[in-house]
C-alpha cells in the first residue's frame, strides 16, 4: 500500500489502481531507467510512508 502510493506521487504509475504486476513493472522499470535500486526504493517508499507523520514532525524545521 505504501509503496504504491508513493509510486502514484512520484509519477512512476498513474493509475493507483493498476495491478500488482503492471505496479511492479512500472516501478523496476523506472528505478533501471534511473540507476537506483529496486529494492532500496521500496524499502525507502514503505518507511517513508509508514513513518511519514513523524518524518515530517522531525523535518520541520527545514521547511
Amino acid at each position: 500500500m505504501w509503496v504504491r502510493r508513493i509510486a502514484s506521487r512520484v509519477k512512476i504509475i498513474e493509475d493507483p489502481e493498476d495491478s500488482d504486476e503492471i505496479v511492479r513493472t512500472k516501478i523496476v522499470d523506472a528505478c533501471s531507467s534511473s540507476g537506483v535500486s529496486a529494492i532500496k526504493f521500496n524499502q525507502g517508499a514503505w518507511y517513508l510512508g509508514h513513518n511519514s507523520f513523524d518524518v515530517l514532525i522531525e523535518n520541520l524545521e527545514r521547511v
